[in-house]
């Protein structure tokens, strides 16, 4: 029987899909992809705070 995917495994499943390819998944970038799946920011703010965080390191 089928079941339908809930955001969290959702999330999970991109992060675990991330770091096999070789992506840096720190706590705080999860934090960022929670919040944007959840509506708690936009996608555009969680980009914004990545690009930021890049631009000071």
């Amino acid at each position: 029987m089928d079941e339908t995917m809930t955001i969290e495994s959702a999330i999970k499943n991109a992060i675990v899909s991330s770091k096999m390819e070789g992506f840096v998944q720190t706590k705080d970038i999860e934090k960022l992809i929670y919040d944007a799946a959840y509506g708690k920011i936009t996608y555009a703010e969680a980009i914004s705070v990545l690009d930021n965080k890049w631009n000071r390191e």
